[in-house]
């Protein structure tokens, strides 16, 4: 029977017409899935931002990200990643840590990178692995500029301390002290500081995820909620040269039974109101006493710090400690200084009432943040590198630029030197061009004429399919026989390890640099025999090029690993690492006698004190020596590094490869720094040693060897009560720090007076030794480098008159008790310096000093750029 075609077409019209709605009403009706199983969240104590997640990193500097993993479905094992993105085309190191996640589990892992790039714009962190699909995220970074501080606050409440320190402007803020700080230009929406807040939970459970912070501030939280890994990461920032700071007050019993206690400058026991006599000391000291133009100003009863009491910390200055205010039963300020770093401890807190908007903040937190240790550290990444080469854009600390190389690729970093150092071989030496010539000479007539020659004199020229790959293969056995006996098949290493401590402690600040020569292309894997130790590469072109490798960081305190980093036949790479060891006992000094407790033998030791070197040779572990009282040199100039090589007799201790590279000076122009010796900086031990205090392993065995281990131990500041030197080794010198280097600094007067645009002012805070009368000692240059009118020529010795060198160079001091710069009424004169040198010598008036902690403030205002000042002494004087 047939259908007739009008109800065919339209039956077949419905059943297109529900085929198609079924399956989306079907689609609609399906119930949403499930929320994943795996879930990954991620935050720093560093987050500049946390909706959406900003993070500041530093070039350089490891920074912590901990990510937290939760787990609602069955067991995985997988892995987490962290990689760096942009920089350029060469590929990025990947820093791994292997993770296990149980069902319903919640686990935060600490991950560590390092910015080892210039241009980074973010990072990728991942959770992969087998049987489940990959989590990922993208987290911006941001750098801060090169001369800001970063502050972190450690709090679980706001405390406010961010905000404070954001508004601080003005001389010594920054890193170099200067007012505005290097790379802000007319950015006046960023000050020197860079203030962060986080909670006790965000605090990385290894040391150097907290050193990007310039200062650490432990604010309102319980210490005893600190894990032990956060606890030891505490300690070892400040071991590795940190600086930490507590606060007092109302906080007191928690300093008192915190796990940290150990570290504090004062055995704290109480808080109690401070007496009219101490808020009296902390108003003078700290309150600004003149308006912005250098007007004195009555003091209001905010600047009194009335209102509320103001809540002191009580208990008793430790041994060992220094005093900057207050008294040694109740310091208001006191130090201590702890392996390479240094705690703070002030004895209020000035994120509390009546503090809140005082005047002094200012001059409260620039004492603070000057009143850290200086240490340098290896670098772990080549600024040439990072700048870019053959015109690239580069630069460092976010900036960027055109900087072309013109194939000159000199680097003056200390570091970089200092591997130049070490990678000196005659296995990396190469034949002089005359021998490559006549050997490629050779090869082409015996390849070309003689091989025809020959073959045409036999009549054998169908032979030479034959002679000419018998004659290539030869050549080319005789090439690699040649390049053997150059290169040879060991695997060489050298070890460069600085240590840097302080007398009395028991751990130190590790800076090991590891170079490697491989016979063969092949991968090593390195890693550290301390525990909690950071391992990479020295990122430089040489090393980039070789390929990148995964830093692998196991869940425990075990040390990182460079796995598998590649490195090709006949070529060398360098590594660095990061670490705080155990010193046993350390070095300690009781009187005039030094003893080493560490387990090392201490050679070529020397005592470094007001710039005086005295040489105590070798002390073995566990032995002693008497400093002895006559110097072996008086050094006066900036050859501190060429002196203490001298007085250690290098030569006795090194082989003679070790001496003729230049190593040890090298370790000590980085250790030291190359203007080292131009102010006194203090007394230091140093000392030398063959093996390294971190050794770091390569994976495999049979490597030939040559380690140098430098040790810098530096001793605490006199600046406490009463002198704690002998008689005959009491320090006669102060020790000097130049602070900053201003631009338009102002002229004599209150702090607020101006001064003319192109005067440069220098700034010096001294510390004196205990006397009754001191005298101030400058040496610079250029002093006839003004227009003749101004400079008449002056004969070496003789006084230069007013009219000449005084109308363009004021030498300065603050007066404590008024708040007021003074001039120094001192003499200048020439000396035979080819480049115009010149002296001045005054008197230091004993009410200039500021007590309990002779602190003393100089500036040397130069109205001629040309003018450098090269030295500032303060001594005792006879």
């Amino acid at each position: 029977m047939l259908v007739p075609a009008a109800p065919f077409r339209f039956f077949t019209f419905l059943v297109a017409f529900f085929a198609l709605i079924f399956p989306v009403a079907a689609q609609d009706a399906t119930p949403a899935p499930a929320d994943a199983p795996l879930k990954m969240a991620i935050s720093s104590p560093f987050a500049l931002t946390t909706k959406p997640l900003l993070l500041l990193v530093r070039q350089g500097k490891w920074f912590p990200v901990a990510v937290t993993l939760s787990n609602a479905g069955d067991a995985v094992t997988g892995e987490v990643h962290l990689k760096l993105l942009g920089g350029g085309g060469a590929p990025a190191n990947d820093f791994v840590c292997p993770v296990d996640l149980p069902t319903n589990a919640h686990k935060v892992v600490w991950l560590y990178g390092r910015l080892e790039r210039s241009n980074i714009a973010a990072l990728e962190v991942s959770f992969s692995g087998r049987g489940f699909d990959s989590l990922i995220q993208r987290v911006p970074v941001q750098e801060p500029n090169d001369d800001q501080r970063v502050v972190l606050t450690i709090s679980d409440v706001d405390s406010g301390l961010s905000d404070a320190l954001r508004s601080l402007r003005g001389p010594g803020f920054s890193i170099s002290g200067a007012v505005t700080p290097a790379g802000l230009g007319g950015n006046t929406s960023q000050g020197p500081l860079r203030p962060l807040e986080s909670a006790r939970n965000n605090v990385p459970d290894r040391w150097f995820g907290l050193e990007i912070a310039d200062l650490v501030i432990l604010g309102d939280f319980p210490h005893n909620a600190l894990t032990p890994p956060q606890i030891e990461s505490l300690r070892g920032y400040v071991a590795g040269g940190g600086r930490l700071l507590a606060l007092g007050g109302a906080n007191a019993p928690r300093l008192a039974s915190s796990p940290l206690a150990a570290l504090w400058p004062a055995a704290v026991a109480s808080s109690g109101t401070a007496s009219p006599g101490e808020v009296a000391e902390v108003v003078s000291r700290y309150a600004e006493a003149r308006d912005g133009a250098g007007r004195a100003r009555a003091l209001s009863g905010a600047d009194k710090l009335g209102g509320s009491p103001v809540v002191v910390a009580r208990g008793a200055l430790q041994n060992g400690a220094q005093l900057r205010a207050g008294s040694a039963q109740n310091p208001l300020f006191s130090l201590r200084d702890e392996g390479a770093g240094r705690v703070l401890l002030l004895g209020f807190d000035p994120s509390q009432p009546p503090f809140n908007g005082w005047s002094g903040q200012s001059q409260l937190w620039r004492e603070i943040l000057n009143a850290g240790t200086v240490t340098r550290h290896l670098d772990s990444i080549d600024s040439n590198y990072v700048s870019g080469f053959n015109g690239m854009p580069g630069g460092t600390n976010g900036q960027s630029g055109f900087q072309p190389n013109f194939g000159l690729r000199q680097n003056n970093s200390a570091t970089a030197q200092l591997l130049g150092t070490l990678s000196k071989a005659r296995q990396r030496d190469t034949p002089p061009v005359s021998q490559i010539a006549w050997f490629l000479a050779l090869y082409v007539f015996v390849l070309v004429p003689l091989n025809y020659a020959v073959l045409r004199f036999i009549d054998r020229r169908e032979l030479a399919w034959i002679s000419i790959p018998v004659i290539v293969a030869a050549f080319s056995i005789f090439a690699y026989s040649a390049a053997l006996s150059i290169r040879g098949k060991d695997i060489l290493t050298r070890q460069m390890d600085i240590v840097q401590s302080s007398i009395g402690s028991k751990t130190a600040r590790t800076d090991s640099l590891l170079w490697i020569f491989s016979p063969k292309t092949t991968t090593y894997t390195l890693a550290s025999a301390i525990p909690n130790a950071a391992v990479a590469d020295y990122v430089n072109e040489s090393g980039v090029e070789q390929g990148a490798f995964s830093v692998l960081q196991p869940a425990e305190v075990a040390s990182f690993q460079a796995k598998d980093a590649p490195v090709r036949i006949w070529s060398d790479r360098a590594f660095s690492a990061q670490s705080v060891p155990a010193l046993r006992g350390g070095v300690t000094r009781v009187g005039d006698t030094i003893k080493n407790d560490t387990p090392f033998d201490l050679q070529g030791a020397v005592w470094i004190q007001d710039r005086e070197i005295r040489a105590l040779g070798t002390l073995s572990s566990g032995g002693n020596s008497s400093i002895p009282t006559r110097a072996l040199e008086t050094v006066n100039g900036p050859d501190f590094p060429g002196a203490i090589a001298r007085a250690s007799h290098l030569d006795t201790i090194f082989d003679k490869e070790t001496i003729n590279n230049n190593i040890p000076n090298s370790a000590l122009v980085a250790a030291l720094g190359e203007g080292f010796g131009r102010q006194n900086e203090g007394s230091f031990f140093v000392a030398w040693a063959k093996k390294p205090v971190a050794p770091l392993s390569i994976g495999t065995s049979g490597a030939s060897s040559n380690d140098v281990t430098l040790f810098i131990f530096r001793a605490s500041a006199s600046i406490s009560t009463k002198n704690q030197n002998t008689k005959t080794l009491a320090a006669r010198e102060a020790i000097v720090t130049r602070v900053s280097g201003e631009a338009g600094a102002p002229g004599i007067g209150a702090p607020g007076v101006s001064a003319s645009a192109g005067t440069k002012t220098d700034f010096f805070n001294c510390f004196l030794p205990l006397a009754s009368r001191y005298k101030v000692e400058a040496r610079g240059v250029g002093a006839t480098a003004m227009p003749q009118d101004f400079a008449p020529r002056i004969a070496p010795g003789a006084p230069i008159s007013r009219g000449a060198l005084p109308v363009w160079i004021h030498i300065e001091a603050l007066d404590q008790s008024r708040n007021f710069w003074v001039a120094l009424p001192g003499k200048f004169t020439r000396d035979a310096s080819p480049i115009a040198g010149w002296n001045f010598s005054a008197p230091i008036p004993l009410h200039f000093l500021r007590k309990p902690d002779r602190f003393l403030q100089i500036r040397v205002r130069r109205d001629n750029v040309s003018a450098q000042v090269s030295s500032l002494r303060v001594l005792m004087a006879a």
